[in-house]
């Protein structure tokens, strides 16, 4: 069987727990890579200093809403193309990812002379004071240059999944975090570059990414044909891609705002708090990627369960990737509560302060982890089974329609402790709102799968 019917097989008729784990392990061992070499970022820049390790906590924000870009025409032509397959409508499929791809290019080419020519008035809006700004900038204007890189490769990366290819998604994940990770000390250190050297290092692992990924579209290895002659400008597809393509934008945007909003609620009690509450922020990434890795490889099998009507079989995934979830953040909860100021210790070099926000930071978003996998998981269902209206609505909770109110009210009542506690009281109020969204759903597909003529033992 060549590898493409291979693909197939494991989205339609593969064992329900086997397919998750072909399509997920891959997924969350990429993204952990990527989320890794975020936290070596820290740890390296660390050594520099307390203004530039808070540097590039002040740019984060900026790298979310550009990651959010490729995410919109990734996640959205993703879930799109997974119902075409198992609809078995290939030139839709094709037509999407081409369409979805041109946009990328086009939408990093604006963010790139937008955020250049306003680089200053956004830093300072983001918390960046005068001994931090330097620094920053420096750091800013390397990967903003570079910016269409990052849409392209997210995007690209998602259609890659979408298709079944989960394994070479992680292959490619693996060896640019790699590659960044080697990078890093030698262009910090060794070239005495300091925080410009981490945003190139940053930038050629990205580069090298994308090459590859372009070579496997263009050597014909893929299921679905990325191609010039494949762009359509038509309105069907942009309404499709962008219908479940936004929600994602939108709560990468929010996730930029709010860590902006940290920043500066947190700027006013120095650079160390800063840098304190930045390492806090990478290393909750770092546990959070699991999940989001895993749901990636969730997402295609749901989807194409969904477009090919085999109901019984999406139930059976969902349960399946439910406990998973759930098992895992109920481990992680229970270290980041136990070890969060050992865990910071690593990267405070001496500096008490950055131990103590960092790990009351840590403290708190653990004790609310345990509820994150539920949460992304039914988040991400919504959005595979093309019920953007529910998607939207989860993914702006978590980092707007409950962090914003939390961000600018708590720190007004609780001083900075308040700045730590807005978001575990979003996550825990996203986390029940999901409660509410889910029971209909969930009885929706439980009526499905039981009014299907035969439903397959797809085990679990």
């Amino acid at each position: 069987m060549i590898e493409k019917d291979k693909r197939i097989q494991v989205l339609s008729d593969e064992k329900v727990s086997t397919a998750l784990l072909k399509l997920g392990l891959p997924a969350i061992i990429g993204m952990l890579v990527s989320a890794l070499y975020n936290v070596v970022d820290a740890y390296f820049i660390s050594w520099l200093g307390p203004s530039q390790m808070a540097a590039v906590s002040i740019v984060f924000p900026v790298v979310q809403v550009v990651i959010g870009l490729g995410l919109t025409f990734g996640t959205g032509a993703a879930s799109c193309i997974s119902r075409y397959m198992g609809d078995g409508n290939m030139p839709a499929a094709n037509k999407t990812a081409s369409s979805a791809l041109f946009s990328s290019i086009v939408a990093g080419v604006v963010i790139t002379g937008v955020s250049l020519f306003f680089s200053e008035q956004i830093l300072v809006y983001l918390g960046a004071s005068e001994t931090i700004l330097p620094y920053a900038e420096s750091y800013f204007t390397v990967y903003m240059l570079f910016s269409t890189v990052t849409v392209c490769y997210i995007a690209i990366n998602n259609v890659v999944i979408s298709e079944g290819a989960a394994r070479m998604s992680m292959l490619v994940m693996l060896l640019g975090g790699v590659l960044n990770i080697l990078l890093d000390p030698v262009f910090i250190f060794t070239f005495k570059l300091g925080v410009y050297g981490a945003a190139v290092a940053t930038v050629i692992a990205q580069v090298v990414m994308l090459a590859i990924f372009i070579w496997y579209f263009v050597g014909s290895k893929a299921n679905v044909e990325i191609a010039p002659s494949h762009i359509a400008f038509e309105k069907n597809i942009y309404l499709a891609v962008l219908k479940l393509g936004l929600p994602m934008f939108a709560f990468q945007l929010l996730s930029g705002l709010s860590m902006g909003m940290t920043n500066t609620a947190i700027s006013e009690y120095g650079d160390a708090a800063v840098a304190g509450i930045g390492i806090a922020l990478r290393i909750l990434a770092l546990v959070s990627f699991v999940i989001f890795g895993f749901v990636k490889g969730f997402q295609p099998l749901a989807g194409y369960s969904y477009g090919a009507g085999d109901y019984g079989r999406l139930k059976d995934a969902t349960t399946a990737t439910l406990k998973w979830t759930g098992g895992y953040c109920a481990v992680v909860a229970l270290l980041l509560c136990l070890f969060n100021r050992e865990i910071m210790e690593l990267f405070s070099h001496g500096d008490l302060s950055i131990v103590e926000i960092g790990g009351s930071v840590l403290l708190y978003n653990g004790a609310v982890f345990i509820l994150f996998g539920f949460f992304m998981v039914y988040s991400t269902l919504f959005l595979a089974l093309g019920k953007a209206g529910e998607g939207m609505v989860l993914n702006l909770s978590r980092q707007g329609i409950f962090f914003i109110p939390a961000i600018l009210i708590l720190p007004g009542i609780f001083g900075m402790d308040g700045v730590v506690y807005a978001q575990p009281v979003a996550e825990a109020l996203s986390f029940a709102l999901a409660s509410l969204l889910f029971i209909p759903l969930k009885r929706s597909l439980d009526g499905l799968a039981g009014s299907a003529a035969f439903v397959p033992d797809h085990g679990v």
